[in-house]
Order: C-alpha cells, then structure tokens, then sequence
C-alpha cells in the first residue's frame, strides 16, 4: 500500500511539472506566432509594393 500510494505522489509530481512545461510552451509559441505573423504582414507588404511598381 504505502509503495502505491508514493508512485501516485511522484506521478501528481510529474503531471504538474508536465503541466507547467505546457504552459511555457504555450506562451513561447504565442509570442512566436505573433512575430511570425508581422514578418509575414511585412511581406506582403513588401510584395505589394512591388508588384504596384512593376
């Protein structure tokens, strides 16, 4: 009893710290995802302009 009981501790351990990670992932891609989503905006931008001249 007493083994199971702190396999089920070290597991609630892990899936919080898995949780955690997740979260920083979460956020990290957020960010990313808004820079890749401006360097794109420039782009076509860019292209626009381009294109209008040609």
């Amino acid at each position: 009893m007493g083994y199971e009981n702190l396999d089920l501790n070290e597991w609630y351990k892990k899936s919080f710290a898995m949780k955690e990670m997740n979260n920083l992932t979460k956020n990290i891609d957020k960010e990313n995802f808004a820079k890749i989503k401006k360097d794109r905006q420039k782009r076509t931008l860019y292209s626009l302009a381009f294109t209008s001249k040609v």
